[in-house]
């Protein structure tokens, strides 16, 4: 009688508002909300409406699903708000278990795994001022959506649907409000009917209780639970799990009372032509298995002895011999509570992705941050020789001329000019030593004729080296003879020791200089690259780092690009010098990456020595960073903390972000990875978390950023996270620009969860896949890859049923 009284009452006040899949509201019903709120004649329908109006108003500003009445869960709010009216309780702690959603949509006889609630209570008056229902309603929008754990459930996808009521207290002062929020999951086939029905579907529950917040917390925490799905196999008939990985379940289920079983599910509990055959109140969909426990598990595993310590693989049951077409979903119980029934999830094969990889970086930023992009181009120059000679000698000696006859003899300049000044010291007698310097002249003449093949003018001047006496003396015993004329100066030569305590002086006097004007040739690569190196290892002898850099730069393109050859790496002349220490770390790079060398122990080894003689080099420091996470493993919380601060460090030095990034992301990726093999942490659950947290500041992405948002799924799901996933990529659902990886991937996503397959935005993804390739969906579905449980969703089942022709 209660059940049909509350049908009739809703009947009517929603045939004159809405119908319950309608977000709209009428201008005319809108109105009405502006009416005060009289107590004795409190309109329960119309508070409900300015409620649900103002909760959805809100929701559209925030881009979200806004929410469909559900009669069922008008129905339980009812019961509550009478409840909490008469006792005025406002705090949904002091709600008794008897009292809860779930306890209230059981004695409805409707699915109650995946419901919530709110409760609130707000003034109707103010002193004496009568507030409209539309003002109560703003104002219960607002509590729900500036309080944290409140807008949590609003904006939680999974919840479709909403059952609003609200009731006065006695005084009529306040009214208490009960929001419940629900899915498709909330429909089910009773008990009675399922007798009805020829499919071997298990009632006997097996004492097991359903899912409990506390019992099952490690559950909601283990990560990658879905994954244990895939551990599940059958031969034979019989259904096997077995995982060698039986020291990380242990971490899942390692009391007596906790256990596996496994849920039979049939594809002919989803006909197209009529109702889903599922009773959501119970533990299971269709055949369950009889539970094994942890206790049993050593007893049954396959794997015996030490084996048996790392492997598990035991017999959990077998499939009925009328059950064909099926799915084997996992049925995961803690303490004995059903904490999870797994369905298959659909994996998506592997694709690449554009995230930053980490590689060594060269250091090619200038010291003084004036950098310039060298490019190689035909300069003239004047390249200068000295021969020198012995005293009264006009012969040069064949080794003091051999520079200048190897640059000659180099096919990479072509002289313009030649220019030939000769010197002699100012001992001896002036007409001797003018023809002393012209038969110098003639003989250096010689030897440009005998060593190239010279067709350019040689120009010659002939000079005595008075001007070099008195400078070179300058800052020596005989810096006195500076003021004295060139007369005074020959006598004092000529008296006693003197001219042989000058002769080291005097001996530098005696040469020639050549200066040749020359275009350098680099008319092909090989030449380019000879002239390049010269001016590079030039750079150096002049303490020119910035010019270097800059040409160092250009000669790593061009090796790379395999335009220069692997010998312009040997050739790079660098001082082992604090001040080169970048320059130096750059050979060491290229010397690898040219030969496509893996890193190494010398290559960690010289990075740390180039470290100790330039700490505050930020490249040597991140590279080095980057070296040992390629080979050293990941052992200890110390050694992560260790690398972790000084990637901290290196993003407040001078280098971009996008340099650190990458190397600051593989070691987030390879620490993960390392739990649970080498590495052992207190609290894994907090140090996934925050290098889950690290990872969303590495990679930054804006609303309409499809593709970084895939990418980042690609790299969470790979680690077993899967709801952060969902959040950045469920706005963008209806971006047009979407392809089809993205699309795909979200469905992938949405099938490692328990809920998302009940949600709108599921049922829009399925549309957005139909529309880029509606052959591969209804293949995925058709064949199983894609679980037929999604169409847990009626109206998921609907689309499919008439998009695939079924």
């Amino acid at each position: 009688m209660k059940h049909f009284f509350l049908i009739f009452v809703l009947f009517i006040s929603y045939i004159t508002t809405y119908s319950q899949d309608d977000f709209y509201i009428s201008d005319e019903r809108r109105e009405l909300f502006f009416m005060e709120i009289f107590p004795e004649a409190f309109d329960d329908t119309l508070m409900r409406d300015a409620i649900f109006y103002h909760i959805n108003k809100e929701c559209e500003k925030l881009g979200i699903r806004q929410f469909r009445m559900r009669t069922i869960l008008e129905y339980t709010a009812m019961d509550l708000a009478d409840f909490i009216a008469k006792r005025e309780i406002s705090r949904i702690n002091d709600i008794s278990e008897r009292k809860q959603i779930k306890t209230r949509l059981y004695e409805y006889d409707y699915g109650n795994n995946d419901a919530n609630e709110i409760i609130l209570k707000s003034l109707v008056r103010r002193g004496r001022t009568l507030l409209t229902y539309d003002e109560v309603g703003q104002d219960v929008a607002y509590t729900i959506f500036s309080r944290t754990k409140l807008l949590e459930i609003v904006e939680n996808s999974r919840y479709t649907f909403i059952g609003i009521a609200a009731r006065l207290d006695e005084e009529g002062k306040r009214a208490y409000i009960s929001l419940n929020f629900g899915n498709y999951s909330l429909e089910s086939l009773n008990k009675k009917e399922l007798k009805n029905v020829d499919l071997p579907i298990t009632t006997y529950q097996h004492f097991l209780d359903g899912y409990d917040e506390r019992a099952c917390r490690k559950s909601e925490s283990f990560p990658d639970i879905y994954a244990l799905q895939q551990n599940i196999s059958v031969k034979d008939g019989i259904i096997w799990f077995e995982t060698d990985d039986y020291r990380a379940l242990r971490k899942l289920l390692r009391y007596p009372k906790d256990g596996l079983a496994v849920d039979i599910v049939m594809w002919k509990q989803y006909p197209c032509g009529g109702d889903n055959i599922i009773n959501t109140i119970m533990l299971n969909k269709g055949h369950m298995t009889k539970p094994v426990f942890y206790r049993e598990f050593e007893k049954e595993n396959e794997y015996q002895g030490r084996l048996g310590k790392d492997k598990l693989k035991i017999k959990l049951g077998t499939i009925p011999e009328s059950v064909h077409d099926y799915d084997l979903n996992l049925v995961i119980i803690l303490d004995k509570y059903v904490c999870a029934d797994l369905i298959p999830p659909y994996i998506m094969p592997e694709t690449n992705t554009t995230l930053p990889k980490a590689k060594a970086f060269p250091d090619t930023i200038t010291p003084s941050h004036n950098a310039f992009r060298y490019t190689p181009h035909e300069d003239t120059a004047i390249v200068s020789f000295i021969i020198p000679f012995d005293k009264g000698k006009s012969q040069y000696k064949k080794e003091d001329i051999q520079a200048f006859i190897d640059s000659l003899n180099q096919p990479h300049f072509y002289p313009l000019a030649f220019k030939i000044t000769a010197y002699s010291s100012i001992d001896g007698d002036p007409k001797r030593n003018m023809e002393l310097r012209g038969d110098r002249i003639q003989s250096i003449k010689r030897a440009i004729d005998e060593y190239s093949d010279n067709s350019v003018l040689i120009a010659t001047e002939s000079s005595d080296s008075w001007s070099l006496f008195y400078s070179d003396i300058v800052g020596t015993d005989f810096q006195f003879l500076r003021p004295k004329s060139k007369e005074e100066v020959a006598r004092y030569l000529k008296q006693g020791d003197n001219r042989k305590m000058l002769e080291p002086i005097l001996a530098k006097h005696r040469f020639a200089k050549i200066d040749i004007t020359v275009r350098y040739d680099i008319s092909t690569v090989q030449k380019e690259q000879d002239y390049v190196l010269y001016l590079f290892n030039k750079a150096l002898q002049e303490y020119d780092v910035d010019k270097a850099l800059a040409i160092q730069k250009y000669i790593i393109e061009q090796v790379l690009r395999k335009r220069y050859t692997r010998l312009a790496v040997d050739k790079m002349n660098i001082p082992d010098r604090f001040e080169y220490a970048g320059v130096l770390m750059n050979k060491l790079w290229l010397n690898y990456e040219a030969r496509e060398v893996a890193i190494d122990e010398a290559y960690v080894i010289e990075l740390q020595r180039l470290n100790r003689m330039s700490p505050e080099n930020a490249y040597i420091r991140r590279n080095l960073v980057f070296a040992r996470l390629q080979i050293e493993v990941i052992n200890s919380d110390s050694y992560v903390i260790e690398l972790q601060r000084e990637i901290d460090d290196l993003m407040n030095s001078s280098l971009p972000k996008y340099v650190i990034d990458p190397v600051n992301l593989q070691l987030q990726i390879l620490s993960i990875e390392a739990l649970g093999e080498n590495l052992k942490i207190s609290n894994e659950d907090k140090f996934i978390e925050e290098a889950f947290d690290r990872i969303k500041n590495i990679i930054e992405i804006n609303k309409t950023d499809w593709q970084g948002a895939y990418n980042l799924a690609v790299l969470f799901t790979s680690m077993g996270d899967y709801e952060y996933p969902l959040s950045i990529m469920t706005p963008m659902i209806h971006n047009p620009n979407i392809d089809e990886n993205f699309i795909f991937m979200f469905i992938s996503i949405c099938t490692h969860t328990n809920y998302m397959r009940y949600t709108e935005v599921f049922e829009q993804a399925l549309q957005r896949a139909y529309e880029i390739n509606p052959k591969k969906l209804c293949e995925l579905i058709d064949t199983g890859k894609i679980s037929f449980q999604i169409m847990d969703n009626p109206k998921v089942k609907k689309f499919y049923c008439n998009a695939c022709g079924h």
